[in-house]
């Protein structure tokens, strides 16, 4: 092929050269465009569905959602130690279960399995020591 000096060659670009120039024309041209696709999706949330995606539902009331399994190529077992490596004990605890566009899957508890904050605690000691006041200024 011949090659013109200070041009880039199309066998940099799509062929096999294997030379440090084109290594190095290659490795650069990657990183630049990466960091402009990671820019582009840290400013515009349209870009920012059209590279990462949306959330995918894949447990819905304590329920494994067997289509998006599918869709998604996982098997009940990867999501069952998802829910486990969380704290979760079970699915079934599970209002709802979203695998995130970056592998994350996010758990939001049934409100029932949802344990207490020491905010809850602390108002119910202080609504207990109300009503013990009122029932002692009775006696």
């Amino acid at each position: 092929m011949l090659r013109v000096p200070g041009r880039i060659s199309r066998q940099v670009l799509v062929g096999n050269d294997t030379s440090l120039t084109g290594v190095v024309i290659g490795a650069v041209t990657l990183v630049a465009v990466n960091a402009a696709i990671n820019r582009l999706i840290a400013v515009n949330a349209a870009a920012a569905r059209i590279f990462d995606g949306r959330a995918t539902t894949v447990i819905s009331d304590g329920r494994i959602v067997e289509k998006a399994l599918r869709r998604l190529g996982l098997r009940r077992s990867e999501v069952d130690q998802a829910v486990r490596l969380q704290n979760g004990y079970d699915i079934t605890e599970a209002g709802l279960g979203s695998l995130e566009p970056g592998g994350q899957l996010v758990l939001t508890l049934k409100p029932s399995e949802q344990g207490a904050t020491k905010a809850d605690v602390a108002e119910l000691a202080d609504r207990l020591r109300r009503i013990e006041t009122l029932l002692s200024q009775l006696r």
